[in-house]
C-alpha cells in the first residue's frame, strides 16, 4: 500500500483520537470546479514523497496503540486509491474482527461514488465526509464528526447498508421497453444488438452478468436493464 502520511496520534480531524492515513492521489477536482488553480490545501502535501508499507503492518501498528480508538483516511483522495482503501477496511473489520470507526474524507460529492460506496456499505462504523473544497467560505462545526469544516457544502455523514438493484431501465418509456422485448422474442431471446447468437448473448447477457458480478452501475448494451442502488 502506498500512503503520504501515517500519524499515529491525530486529535484534529475527528471527535475522538485516531491515527491518520494520507492517501497518495487526487485529481484536484476542487481546483477545477471552483476555477481557482492552486488553491487546494493539499497541493504541497501531493509532492512529499510516497510511502511503501502493508495493510497489516498499518492496522497492527494501530492495534497496538491504546490511545487511538479511530482510523481517518484523509487527503489527498482515499476513494482514488479505492483499491487500497477497500483492502485496509476489510483487513481491520474481518482479519482482525475490529469495529472501531472509519472516517473517511473525500472531495467527491455521494453520487459520483456511489458504486463504491455500495461495496464499503456492508461494514458497520464508516463515517464519510462528503464534497469539495470551496475557497472563501466560513467554517462550520459538523456534529458528525465533531470537528469544523472549511465549505459549507461539506459534511459527514454514517454510511448505511446500500441494495443493489436490477430493474428495467427507468429511462425508458413503456412503448420503447416493449419494443425492446418484442426485438429480444424476435431474435428467439437473444440479445437484438448482437449478431452472434451464443449463449453469451442469450438475454441477459454475459456482459451484463459481468456487469453484475462487480457491482457496476448503468445499463445493459441494448439499454432495457439498469443496475441502480438504493438505500
Amino acid at each position: 500500500m502506498i500512503v503520504k502520511q501515517l500519524i499515529d496520534e491525530d486529535f484534529v480531524n475527528y471527535k475522538k483520537a485516531s491515527m491518520l492515513i494520507g492517501f497518495p492521489s487526487c485529481t484536484f477536482k476542487c481546483e477545477k470546479d471552483s476555477n481557482c488553480p492552486g488553491i487546494c490545501q493539499n497541493r504541497d502535501f501531493a509532492k512529499a514523497p510516497n510511502i511503501e508499507i502493508s495493510v497489516d503492518k498499518i492496522i497492527n501498528r494501530y492495534l497496538d496503540n491504546n490511545i487511538t480508538s479511530s482510523i481517518v483516511c484523509a487527503g489527498l483522495e482515499p476513494f482514488d486509491s479505492f483499491e487500497d482503501l477497500y483492502n485496509l477496511i476489510k483487513y481491520l473489520r474481518i482479519d482482525k474482527e475490529n469495529n472501531d470507526d472509519i472516517i473517511i474524507y473525500t472531495g467527491y460529492n455521494k453520487t459520483e461514488i456511489l458504486d463504491k460506496l455500495l461495496l464499503i456499505s456492508k461494514y458497520d462504523n464508516i463515517i464519510i465526509k462528503y464534497g469539495r473544497f470551496v475557497p472563501g467560505d466560513k467554517l462550520h462545526f459538523d456534529d458528525i464528526l465533531g470537528i469544523n469544516l472549511s465549505s459549507d457544502n461539506q459534511y459527514g455523514e454514517i454510511l448505511k447498508p446500500m441494495n443493489y438493484k436490477i430493474i428495467k431501465n427507468s429511462s425508458l418509456s413503456h412503448t420503447e421497453i416493449g419494443d425492446i422485448v418484442n426485438k429480444i422474442k424476435l431474435n428467439d431471446g437473444y440479445c437484438p444488438c448482437r449478431l452472434e447468437k451464443t449463449t453469451d448473448t442469450l438475454c441477459m447477457c454475459k456482459e451484463f452478468k459481468d456487469f453484475i458480478k462487480d457491482k457496476k452501475l448503468g445499463d445493459c448494451h441494448c439499454g432495457l436493464y439498469s443496475t441502480i442502488i438504493s438505500e
